[in-house]
């Protein structure tokens, strides 16, 4: 098997200084949300793209229309010295549909500090506006990815890896392998499908494709801003007027190697998959996918794909009220609970108090632990740590559809 690519979703770079924030802000004049003016609107993103994109102009608002666009939602956060920009950090809202339900989510990343200003604390302080709005907006959850280096700086501002995705390796060979079945058991009767680049007519019916997914994110805005992202390629599988599948591979500076999305009938994905394949022999990708079970990965697994399993993201409880309401809309059984952050201050963890009102039971517990039984471990295979009591504070209708089967697919997450 070929050795694959290195892939990450937008890191946040962060800041490894351990200067406290209130240090930083006597030092600096303003933490400020939003951008006062087009003009400096087009002073940060000139300056944060040559931190993070030098030499590629524009590179940040065209691989995130999302975050960039005239009617975007996302708010950013800019520490300033003077007339400086000095930090940066970006919060995305985002609404999932799960189940019934929805989890009102903010997604952070694009932490920058100039290099000038560094060691100050500052990405704390854009870090800790950023979840200060997230509550402000009543925002149950925040996630965001980060470079392992970056885990101390993390988990020390409240963040706990959970969740999990997995990444499945494939080469041409496997494809071939794992399409054998449905080329076996394929009707005459049945049109051949076309493989073919995305055009903008697609777009619809590609949202319609994610859309039947168990978790996903709608994706507002224009169909030739998402098409016109740098490194991303997208194939569909066209049957007569219809698209039947679609794969995408690569996003800017994220999942480099990596068919991060896709949807559809499972031989017109693994079509679209072939289709992307580098064109030096022996090459091959990633797959990335939730860590529950569908006919394409099994089938790929069948055919002998290596699998790599991790957290899916960094999360943090920023209101948790508002998160109990998201989750008992996702899982009715959930109703009786009730949480409420406790005070905490770095490094230690941060502390959830977790009722039931029925039983009028009541916990103290980590919120990693919280996190853990609702949205999974960080790898897969392993349970809540021992000791948390939550097995008999939950009601067993509700600890049976736990953990969530919650993810984040390429082109929603930052």
């Amino acid at each position: 098997m070929f050795a694959p690519q290195t892939w990450t979703r937008t890191p946040a770079e962060g800041d490894r200084s351990s200067t406290p924030i209130a240090a930083a802000r006597g030092d600096f004049e303003r933490c400020v949300r939003g951008f006062a003016s087009a003009e400096e609107r087009g002073q940060i993103l000139a300056w944060l793209g040559a931190g993070l994109r030098p030499g590629r102009p524009a590179a940040i608002e065209r691989e995130y229309p999302a975050c960039f666009g005239p009617d975007s939602p996302a708010l950013p956060i800019v520490a300033w010295r003077g007339t400086e920009p000095a930090a940066f950090c970006l919060l995305l809202p985002t609404r999932f549909a799960l189940a019934t339900g929805t989890l009102r989510t903010g997604l952070i990343s694009l932490v920058y500090t100039d290099p000038r200003f560094r060691g100050r604390g500052l990405a704390r302080l854009v870090v800790a506006r950023a979840l200060a709005e997230a509550r402000s907006a009543r925002l149950g959850l925040c996630l965001l990815w980060s470079e392992p280096g970056l885990a101390d700086f993390y988990s020390a501002q409240g963040f706990a890896r959970a969740g999990c995705e997995q990444l499945l390796a494939f080469d041409a060979a496997l494809l071939a392998a794992a399409s054998a079945d449905d080329r076996a058991a394929s009707s005459p009767s049945v049109p051949a499908v076309e493989i073919d680049a995305a055009r903008a007519r697609d777009w619809p019916a590609i949202a319609a494709l994610r859309a039947e997914r168990t978790c996903h994110a709608a994706l507002s805005g224009a169909a030739s801003d998402w098409l016109g992202i740098p490194d991303l390629a997208i194939r569909v599988a066209r049957r007569g007027a219809s698209v039947v599948g679609f794969a995408m591979r690569g996003r800017g500076d994220d999942f480099s190697g990596v068919v991060h999305e896709w949807g559809g009938e499972t031989d017109a994905v693994l079509r679209c998959c072939a289709a992307l394949l580098p064109e030096q022999a022996d090459a091959g990708l990633l797959l990335l996918s939730p860590r529950e079970t569908c006919s394409l990965t099994w089938r790929l697994r069948q055919a002998g794909a290596r699998v790599v399993r991790g957290p899916l993201a960094w999360m943090q409880v920023a209101d948790a009220g508002a998160l109990a309401e998201d989750l008992a809309s996702v899982v009715p059984e959930l109703a009786a609970i009730s949480l409420s952050l406790l005070e905490a201050r770095a490094p230690e963890p941060a502390r959830l108090r977790v009722a039931n009102a029925k039983t009028r039971r009541t916990l103290e517990i980590d919120a990693a632990d919280w996190l853990a039984c609702v949205f999974g471990p960080d790898e897969a295979g392993l349970t809540a740590r021992s000791g948390s009591g939550l097995s008999s504070l939950l009601p067993p209708a509700a600890a049976a559809q736990l953990p969530l089967p919650f993810f984040v697919w390429g082109l929603e997450s930052i």
